[in-house]
């Protein structure tokens, strides 16, 4: 039996490339011949020395602060091409934010170190040296209101849509929040969407239209499968 996943939208893959310290080197990458070369290549519109946004835990403090480039395009797939929101690089990691499906994240990434290769450091390093880990947070949008159904029971879900509430147009929907956590260490209790997977009615959208926001910690095509194994269960 299978559930084929209506992928409405994909809004966003995201991945980060994590560096030893020192691996990164931000001054170089700072210089405006190589902004230059890195707008030109991906055509952003934006280009900033600034601390990026944390979307991966903690930006550390550095100076320069880090490279924000924003809205550009990357040539792949091959043959078609996909918005990129940003390229984030801080002193410790590269954050390649696109428009489309995970897939095009390796080879924009591998594009980016091309780009800048041509430039080592005094002591003749490459600006970006080994990667030593990855991590990836994707959402999408889906019309089936069942996925949340699906981490509920039917029980549960009945006593809770009778609360009373002060207008009778308002209703009780369903929404779903699970955190990865570490055993053995204190809870933080603070919420931080790479270590979340999110299930919500879309924000912006009526609740007739049944449309899902789906965010995790993984790649875009690991979130379809894990909705469609979720819908398995109904």
């Amino acid at each position: 039996m299978t559930n084929t996943v209506q992928v409405q939208s994909l809004l966003s893959a995201r991945r980060s490339y994590e560096f030893a310290v020192d691996d990164v080197k931000l001054t170089l990458l700072c210089l405006t011949s190589v902004l230059d070369a890195i707008r030109s290549k991906f055509q952003f519109a934006g280009t900033e020395i600034a601390s990026p946004p944390s979307h991966f835990g903690m930006v550390l403090p550095s100076n320069p602060p880090g490279v924000v480039l924003s809205f550009g395009i990357t040539p792949f797939p091959e043959g078609s091409g996909t918005v990129v929101r940003n390229i984030l690089i801080d002193s410790r990691r590269v954050v390649i934010d696109v428009a489309g499906p995970s897939e095009v994240l390796d080879p924009t990434f591998d594009l980016l170190k091309e780009t800048v290769s041509g430039l080592l450091s005094a002591e003749g390093a490459s600006p970006l040296g080994e990667v030593q880990r990855t991590m990836d947070y994707s959402e999408i949008v889906i019309k089936d209101p069942r996925i949340l159904q699906v981490l509920f029971s039917p029980a549960a879900l009945e006593i809770l849509r009778q609360t009373d509430t002060s207008n009778p147009a308002d209703v009780i929907i369903p929404s779903a929040r699970f955190r990865i956590a570490r055993t053995g260490a204190e809870y933080p209790g603070t919420i931080e969407d790479h270590l979340n997977i999110h299930f919500d009615y879309r924000a912006g959208s009526k609740i007739e239209d049944e449309l899902i926001f789906c965010g995790a910690p993984m790649d875009s095509g690991q979130l379809v499968s894990l909705v469609e194994r979720l819908l398995l269960t109904l």
